[in-house]
């Protein structure tokens, strides 16, 4: 008994000796587990922003502001042709550097390097490709032009190399949006175009998808639709004019008509029949709606519907089917007047209208007659309706502010609001 409390006294002893010790150990225990949580979450943030945004490889090098590969336009006999490099820039002297790049043996060592005079932003509709800038180098000759990775590529390119916005044709404006009509200049534009893609693309993949170069389409509708230069225009000019440039413009001049061809006052209606459940239904109504168009939309109508028909019969070369014709040309024929959230969730059923015209064309509209349309005639048809005769046509107005009527018998009308058939008064200042 004796020798049992003599251990337990030494071993307490023992313990009151060593206290100090254990409680330090237990002090830096908690604060390793401290360290271990901290960084463990700052470890944490890191990841989350390296996913983020990935760290560019392109400024890991301390010695060049910029480096990365570059793809090089070079002019060449038989056409243009684009070459890898890598590029490094350092902006303390203004010195570029590029390096010729390899597919199979890699970067060759070979390599030039000149002074960067001048850097600008290459304008998307001046080029077929995509993010693209010009540089302006000292003893060399002409513009160099490059293309990026990607649009993150190329501003970090520009910001490295100060690079400038191309100038426009007025400082701080951009060119203003053209507005097109259903006159006799658009009617024959629409039937020259057609005839043209007829005439050598109905085969061709990929056929009101593929998009031509802006620059080029904005020439071809210009020109087409001046009086004093439409008869310049030669679209069996294949050097000239490619299908996807005709294509484009015509899509182009549908677009930017100051109302859409199945006009704001049915877009609505269009819309709610494309959602009947019942199929026959939906036929019948868009059928009956088509109908209620103005002459001239209906006329316009009528023969873009019939090109899209001969389009689709060709989809086996083509691809371009009666859904891609839909999406192609649904958003532009059944413009919303306002672009709402709720309008974007609609343009599914717009799509859906064009598929129901153009699958049962038949039923709607004379093909046969189509055949051998004849462009002057019909032109003179709907300019007599609409020029000459103005009474037989509907006439409306836009509201400029809002009214409230004294009783129900008068008008009320929020602004901005379109007023049909209306008539002239024979009471002074009324309508």
């Amino acid at each position: 008994m004796y020798g049992w409390l003599t251990f337990y006294h030494q071993g307490h002893e023992v313990a009151k000796d060593f206290k100090s010790f254990s409680t330090d150990l237990q002090k830096k225990l908690q604060k390793t587990r401290e360290n271990f949580d901290a960084t463990h979450a700052e470890a944490k943030q890191l990841m989350i922003k390296l996913l983020e945004k990935p760290l560019d490889s392109g400024s890991l090098n301390k010695m060049f502001t910029r480096q990365g590969y570059l793809y090089l336009m070079e002019k060449k006999a038989l056409g243009t042709t684009w070459t890898k490099h890598f590029c490094q820039y350092q902006k303390e002297n203004r010195k570029f550097t590029m390096i010729p790049y390899s597919q199979t043996t890699g970067k060759v060592a070979l390599s030039e390097t000149y002074v960067l005079k001048e850097c600008i932003r290459r304008m998307s509709d001046s080029i077929d490709k995509r993010f693209c800038f010009d540089i302006i180098v000292e003893d060399k000759p002409g513009i160099l032009t490059f293309q990026a990775l990607s649009e993150e590529d190329r501003r970090l390119w520009l910001d490295a190399m100060d690079g400038k916005e191309p100038a426009y044709s007025q400082i701080g404006k951009l060119p203003k949006q053209e507005e097109y009509y259903l006159d006799e200049m658009g009617f024959a534009f629409v039937q020259q175009c057609i005839d043209a893609i007829e005439s050598r693309g109905l085969d061709d993949e990929g056929l009101y998808r593929l998009v031509g170069v802006s620059s080029k389409v904005n020439k071809l509708t210009q020109m087409a639709l001046d009086r004093r230069k439409t008869e310049k225009v030669n679209l069996d000019d294949t050097d000239e004019w490619e299908i996807k440039t005709i294509t484009s413009a015509l899509k182009n001049y549908f677009r930017n008509l100051p109302e859409p061809l199945m006009t704001f006052r049915l877009h609505s209606a269009f819309i709610n029949a494309a959602k009947l459940d019942n199929m026959d239904e939906r036929i019948e109504e868009i059928k009956s709606l088509v109908h209620k168009l103005p002459k001239p939309n209906y006329s316009m109508l009528q023969i873009l519907i019939a090109h899209l028909c001969k389009v689709a019969k060709h989809s086996d070369k083509n691809l371009m089917t009666i859904s891609n014709l839909g999406v192609c040309f649904g958003p532009t024929l059944l413009r919303p007047e306002e672009e709402t959230v709720a309008a974007i969730m609609e343009i599914k059923f717009g799509n859906i209208v064009l598929e129901i015209l153009i699958e049962h064309a038949d039923q709607w509209i004379d093909l046969i007659r189509l055949e051998h349309f004849d462009v002057r005639a019909e032109i003179f048809i709907v300019l007599l309706a609409v020029f000459h005769f103005p009474f037989i046509m509907e006439k409306r107005v836009r509201t400029l502010y809002a009214c409230v009527g004294e009783n129900e018998s008068e008008l009320s009308f929020e602004p901005n609001q379109i007023i049909y058939n209306v008539r002239q008064s024979r009471n002074r200042g009324l309508v």
